[in-house]
């Protein structure tokens, strides 16, 4: 937003597509440890979130992340502009889904 415009951007957009955005990457990184709770517990912090350490289950992660993830778009789509909305539905997709499952199955590959 700072380069898209001249001077600072305006304060509505500006907290919604914040807060948007960081409620999706949010949803992100539950799917992330939803899909690759082996390697995840390798890693010191992340080691203590509850899908990692199978305090939740599956199923309680997946309606996490679909409530922050929903409510992530909702606000980008209504606070923003539908297309920071697609841009991270699109970069949500890409991390959480296509890069997590795909380096998951190469770990599991190589072990």
């Amino acid at each position: 937003m700072f380069s898209a415009i001249t001077g600072l951007p305006p304060a509505g957009p500006l907290l919604f597509g914040s807060l948007g955005i960081a409620l999706v990457a949010a949803a992100a990184a539950a799917v992330n440890c939803l899909i690759e709770p082996r390697s995840t517990r390798k890693w010191r912090v992340p080691a203590a979130a509850p899908a990692a350490d199978r305090s939740t289950t599956p199923r309680q992660t997946l309606i996490l992340a679909g409530v922050l993830g929903s409510a992530g778009w909702l606000s980008l789509y209504l606070g923003a502009k539908p297309a920071e909305m697609w841009l991270t539905l699109a970069t949500f997709l890409g991390y959480a889904v296509i890069y997590t499952w795909c380096s998951s199955r190469s770990r599991h590959r190589t072990s």
